[in-house]
């Protein structure tokens, strides 16, 4: 090999390096005039394709602190570069405080959903916001009152927003299915039934196949099972399906589930603390794997036993 293409190899090698360190340079996305801070558990970064948002919320008015905002920022280069920040939803007068925002993107369609205490703190409302045109305008809709921790999934047009009804003391999951980019919906919809107190969900959205994970402890406190329904295209839910094996009786699922897909298979992973007679302060982690769209489970304890696992993620490509 002559100098010439030596020099030329390592170049190319080098390129995508130099890209790489570019690409990890850290910007600031938050105007640096204000003494604000983020609330960190509603900060988010999705993408779709060569479109990147960056979500935050914080409290910028010195009169209270209880009166929240929403704000993002976009990249079109897959986060080379950003826009300046963008208001998505600031009540500042009347004071509403916003909780568990939430975001989505798919086919450049902006998704944010949050819950805020607009008629009474002890009354969430479920709201979504919607933007499809880079965020120079927001829609809002009101997706429920008294309904709140909404999640929200989508897939290509199709988007799933699951919320908690907090008017019943059954605690009920609901689901809302919308198959044009969440210009309508239909809903809410009960997912889980009965007395089954539903705590920690989560879902996944595939074509047009929807999914809610989510566990309970029916009407024995201290014992969450794990259960997934599905539905297609907006149609019923499917009865509930056991996901977690414990046959003890004595495991309580705990922390919020996750739920993947990858290479046809459906993957799940949760904490539960109890079932070897351990204490609330050794958790377990699981993760199972169905094979069948959710219809049965192969359950796998991918933590050690005595001690105290918390706040694991699952991701999933393909057969990985």
């Amino acid at each position: 090999m002559n100098n010439l293409s030596k020099s030329a190899l390592v170049a190319l090698i080098l390129a995508p390096v130099a890209s790489a360190q570019t690409a990890r340079d850290q910007v600031r996305l938050d105007d640096v005039n204000f003494s604000n801070t983020a609330d960190g558990f509603d900060i988010s970064l999705q993408g779709d394709g060569m479109l990147r948002v960056a979500m935050w919320v914080d409290e910028r008015d010195a009169v209270n602190t209880f009166d929240d905002a929403i704000w993002c920022a976009i990249s079109t280069d897959r986060g080379l570069s950003w826009g300046p920040e963008i208001s998505v939803y600031d009540d500042s007068v009347n004071a509403v405080d916003i909780d568990d925002a939430r975001l989505a993107v798919s086919n450049g369609v902006i998704y944010i959903t949050f819950d805020d205490d607009r008629v009474s703190s002890t009354a969430p409302t479920t709201v979504l916001m919607r933007s499809d045109d880079l965020g120079a305008s927001w829609t809002q809709t009101v997706l429920g009152n008294d309904f709140n921790n909404a999640e929200i999934f989508v897939d290509g047009d199709n988007v799933l927003i699951l919320s908690y009804d907090d008017s019943v003391s059954t605690n009920i999951l609901n689901g809302q299915w919308s198959s044009d980019q969440g210009l309508s919906f239909n809903g809410p919809v009960p997912i889980s039934v009965g007395d089954v107190d539903t705590d920690g969900w989560t879902g996944l959205v595939d074509g047009d196949t929807a999914y809610a994970l989510w566990f309970d402890d029916g009407t024995v406190s201290g014992d969450n099972d794990l259960y997934i329904s599905s539905s297609v295209a907006g149609g019923p839910w499917s009865g509930p399906v056991r996901v977690d094996q414990d046959g003890t009786g004595l495991g309580d699922v705990d922390v919020f589930p996750k739920l993947a897909m990858g290479g046809g298979k459906l993957y799940a992973a949760y904490v539960e603390d109890g079932r070897n007679g351990g204490t609330t302060g050794q958790d377990e982690v699981y993760f199972c794997v169905s094979n069948d769209g959710g219809a049965t489970w192969t359950e796998t304890m991918i933590s050690p036993v005595g001690q105290d696992a918390d706040y694991m993620n699952l991701a999933a490509l393909g057969d990985t």
